[in-house]
């Protein structure tokens, strides 16, 4: 009996890090979630605690890593990771919820830890300000790398997160029904959301198809056909146009978003667009998406967005009417 104790005990059926892994594989994560976390816990976790046992290691000792974690500095800019300690010890506990649902622990260590650590401040992505926004769009429209503009325009027409449209595969899109179907395993809230194309985006997917020529991704990598482009180009791109510390690609649905409730397109319209979960009993029993209406309004973005860049005042659009009475009248209709 006590050979086989040990022989139990010395085995990794009680690691931190095989419970871990069950986890893992127990979640339906984007491939880009999935990455971000196993590159999280196999950089900061399992180094110190993977071959532990997992029901020996104490509340003090994981308070003591998730401090470490956020001491540590940035390898580009030497400031603490203190994001990352909170997200490590988001992580640790949700897998520790697994061990204690199973009936494998008593309690979870991690619970109570995110009192005793330093918060991470949430900050809105980088973007310009409105006047500013022309040059910004005439900088994206002359940029040397065609499929990289076409990329930051159609971006910001369509106010999606950079890795929605990054791993985007022309399989999604139907561009006879004028229509970007993301489905919901790549969407941050697992559900499928459709994006109306507007006559500016066809003609920017047309151009796009030279590019890509045999590759499914509409962005396809230099080295592969079968891989889509980096997750820092449409970031790079930006800073060499010499936007660095003020605008990034995430920020542009802050622009879309900020622009078209200030004109007055009504906020479900406009959440709905950017493919925002709405909660509480609102959300169980709105389940509509305003299709024909965002398909109005995206055209209308679209078409300010050339004004913007041709010099016309910002707040006329080509047929002379103002963009804030267009969205009253499309409200109407």
């Amino acid at each position: 009996k006590k050979v086989q104790k040990q022989t139990l005990l010395n085995s990794d059926q009680f690691s931190f890090k095989s419970l871990a892994v069950e986890y893992c594989k127990s979640k339906t994560w984007t491939n880009a979630t999935r990455v971000r976390n196993e590159g999280a816990l196999r950089n900061h976790v399992y180094p110190n605690v993977g071959n532990r046992d997992y029901r020996k290691i104490t509340k003090k000792e994981w308070l003591d890593l998730i401090k470490t974690i956020q001491e540590k500095p940035h390898p580009k800019t030497g400031k603490p990771i203190v994001e990352m300690g909170n997200r490590v010890r988001g992580l640790c506990k949700d897998i520790y919820d697994l061990a204690e649902v199973t009936g494998r622990i008593e309690f979870n260590p991690l619970s109570g830890i995110e009192k005793f650590i330093e918060k991470h401040k949430k900050q809105n992505m980088l973007h310009v300000k409105a006047e500013e926004l022309p040059d910004l769009l005439k900088s994206i429209r002359t940029f040397k790398g065609r499929q990289t503009s076409i990329g930051l325009q159609l971006s910001i027409m369509f106010g999606c997160r950079p890795n929605e449209l990054r791993n985007a595969v022309w399989d999604e899109f139907d561009l006879e029904k004028a229509t970007w179907t993301i489905p919901a395993q790549r969407m941050k809230k697992r559900i499928e959301h459709t994006i109306p194309l507007c006559t500016q985006a066809l003609a920017l997917l047309n151009e796009l198809k030279t590019y890509s020529r045999n590759s499914p991704y509409l962005f396809r990598s230099r080295s592969s056909s079968d891989r889509p482009i980096s997750n820092n180009t449409f970031g790079k791109a930006l800073k060499d146009m010499g936007y660095c510390g003020k605008q990034t690609p995430h920020g542009f649905r802050h622009i879309l978003s900020t622009s078209l409730r200030e004109k007055g397109f009504q906020r479900d319209w406009v959440e709905s667009a950017l493919a925002h979960k709405v909660g509480g009993v609102e959300g169980v029993y709105n389940k509509a998406v305003y299709l024909q209406q965002r398909k109005s309004m995206m055209q209308l973005w679209a078409d300010y967005l050339d004004d913007l860049v041709s010099g016309v005042t910002i707040q006329t659009t080509k047929n002379e009417q103002p963009l804030d009475n267009l969205a009253s009248n499309l409200k109407l209709s």
